[in-house]
């Protein structure tokens, strides 16, 4: 029962984290829509992730997991830890003309997301 509670614990630490982190994203869809005066859903956040939410979402999962004592590491440790991998991603994304890391990853969850959608409940 502790496992489970502590597990239960880290999910709202990772969803503030990550809406933390790129909650300037969020609200440039919204800032566009009432400059424009029209939604344009084909543009939201939620459909196309940019590097930027999938980074801070990385980031609060490491950190949520040493706030939950998974990674035996203190947050300041964390934090560096979490800073060199994006400073390195990103130096070689820029340098290198390296793809967004996060890609596959993206792909296959829209694939398990797109056959879930397409299973329709079986009638009894």
């Amino acid at each position: 029962k502790q496992w489970y509670q502590r597990r239960v614990r880290g999910i709202p630490l990772i969803l503030v984290g990550a809406l933390g982190g790129c909650s300037g994203k969020f609200l440039q869809n919204t800032e566009e829509s009432i400059r424009l005066g029209t939604a344009v859903m084909s543009k939201g956040e939620f459909l196309q992730i940019s590097f930027v939410t999938k980074a801070s979402l990385l980031v609060s999962s490491i950190l949520s997991l040493i706030k939950i004592d998974v990674i035996p590491l203190s947050i300041p440790q964390g934090l560096v830890f979490s800073a060199v991998i994006l400073v390195s991603v990103n130096l070689a994304m820029a340098l290198a003309g390296l793809p967004d890391p996060f890609h596959p990853i993206t792909n296959a969850t829209w694939r398990v997301c797109s056959i879930a959608a397409k299973r329709s409940p079986k009638e009894d």
